[in-house]
């Protein structure tokens, strides 16, 4: 079983900077070039969450104080219990 934990630092530092596979022909690898795009990935879900956000604000706003009444689909995306039909 692989435990990180066991390695030392030097160790994992060689595991870092190797690759898993020998590259294709022709192509040199850089492991040391700064590709990471985290910062870049947190940002943009960032964004569109709020968007989201916005949006079904919006939704629950206008089915709730403008329509004053709620279908089925939106009981169940606010988890509220669904009222039963008389019949």
């Amino acid at each position: 079983m692989f435990n990180p934990n066991s390695f030392s630092a030097p160790e994992l530092a060689q595991y870092k900077n190797t690759p898993a596979l020998s590259p294709p022909t022709g192509v040199t690898p850089n492991l040391a070039a700064d590709n990471d795009r985290a910062d870049l990935y947190i940002i943009l879900c960032s964004i569109l969450l709020a968007i989201v956000y916005l949006f079904v604000s919006l939704r629950m706003y206008s089915k709730v104080w403008i329509n004053r009444a709620q279908g089925l689909d939106d009981r169940k995306t606010m988890n509220l219990p669904s009222k039963r039909q008389s019949g």
